[in-house]
C-alpha cells in the first residue's frame, strides 16, 4: 500500500514569518487533514541571502525524498531590503527586483511549472514608534512594495500573484488605534491582531487567484473516522468565508459501539488502499 503524503503550503520569508506562529496555527486549522503548513522564516534575511538558500529550502519535484509536493508557496521578503541607505541590510530597488525574479524562477523550477505562488510585499512601518536608529520607514517600505507588485505584474504569469500588505494602512484607519493594533513597539514587527489580518488577507487572495485551493474544495488525505466505520455524520458545508468555521454540535450522533473491530478493519483497508 502506498503511503499517503500531505502536500504542503510553504511559507518562505524573513522574521515576519519566523515570528508568525499564530499565522501558521490559523492556516493549520483551516487546512487540517488536507495540507501541511511548513514555515521557513529567516530573521534578518534580505532577498540577497534568500536567493542563495532557495536550493536548501525547496527540493526538486523529481528528486523529492521526503514530504509532499508544494501546493502553494508564499514568499515574503523585502522588509529588510527596505532598510535605509547606509545600513548593512539595505538593498537597492534594482537588486531587490533582480533577486526576487531569480528566486521566483528557481522556486518554480524546483516545485514544478505552474506551482501557485503568492508574493507578499512589505507591511507598513509605524513611524512614530520605530526604533531610534530609524532603519525603516513606511516610505521606504512602500518603494520596495511598489517594485514587488510591478515585478510580479511584469512576469505576466497566472500562477504568481502579489498580495499588497500596504493595504494594512487602509484597514488600520478604520480602527481606533490605527496601526498600533497591528505593529509592535519596534514599529516593524507584527502583533497577533496583525497576523489575524494577514491570515484573512491570504485566504482572500487564495479565494480570488487559486479558488481550487480553498480548504473546503480539497479532499482529506486520510478518511474521517466516521466514514471508516460506516456512520457518516451529517455536517453542514462550511460557509464560504475568510474565517475558519466552528461546526455546530447539533447533528452529531455517532454510535461507534455498534460496529465491531472486524468491520472497522475491513472498511479501513478498503478506504486506504491504492486508488482511493
Amino acid at each position: 500500500m502506498a503511503s499517503r503524503i500531505y502536500d504542503q503550503i510553504i511559507l518562505f520569508g524573513d522574521s515576519q514569518f519566523e515570528h508568525g506562529d499564530l499565522l501558521v496555527g490559523l492556516l493549520q486549522t483551516a487546512y487540517q487533514h488536507k495540507l501541511e503548513v511548513v514555515k521557513r522564516g529567516f530573521s534578518g534575511y534580505t532577498t540577497r541571502e534568500a536567493r542563495a538558500i532557495v536550493p536548501h529550502v525547496f527540493q526538486r519535484s523529481d528528486q523529492r525524498e521526503v514530504g509532499g509536493k508544494a501546493a502553494l508557496v508564499v514568499v515574503w521578503f523585502g522588509t529588510n531590503d527596505a532598510k535605509l541607505k547606509g545600513t548593512s541590510q539595505h538593498r537597492p530597488v534594482s537588486e531587490f527586483e533582480g533577486n526576487m525574479k531569480a528566486m521566483l524562477q528557481e522556486i518554480e523550477e524546483r516545485c514544478g511549472a505552474g506551482v501557485p505562488i503568492l508574493v507578499l510585499t512589505p507591511a507598513p512601518c509605524l513611524d512614530s514608534l520605530s526604533i531610534p536608529s530609524k532603519h525603516n520607514t513606511t516610505a521606504a517600505s512602500q518603494e520596495i512594495s511598489g517594485a514587488g507588485v510591478k515585478l510580479v505584474a511584469g512576469l505576466s504569469k497566472s500562477n504568481v500573484k502579489p498580495v499588497e500588505m500596504m493595504r494594512m494602512l487602509d484597514d488600520a484607519k478604520k480602527r481606533f488605534n490605527g496601526l498600533h493594533d497591528y505593529i509592535v513597539e519596534d514599529g516593524l514587527h507584527i502583533r497577533p491582531e496583525g497576523y489575524h489580518w494577514i491570515f484573512q488577507t491570504l485566504m482572500e487572495a487564495i479565494s480570488t487567484h487559486f479558488p481550487s485551493l480553498k480548504p473546503w474544495h480539497l479532499p482529506r488525505v486520510m478518511a474521517d473516522y466516521t466514514h471508516i466505520v460506516g456512520e457518516e455524520v451529517p455536517l453542514p458545508r462550511p460557509v464560504d468565508t475568510l474565517a475558519p468555521q466552528r461546526l455546530p454540535a447539533q447533528g452529531y450522533k455517532p454510535r461507534f459501539a455498534e460496529h465491531d473491530l472486524t468491520t472497522f478493519d475491513a472498511r479501513a483497508r478498503e478506504l486506504l488502499s491504492d486508488g482511493k
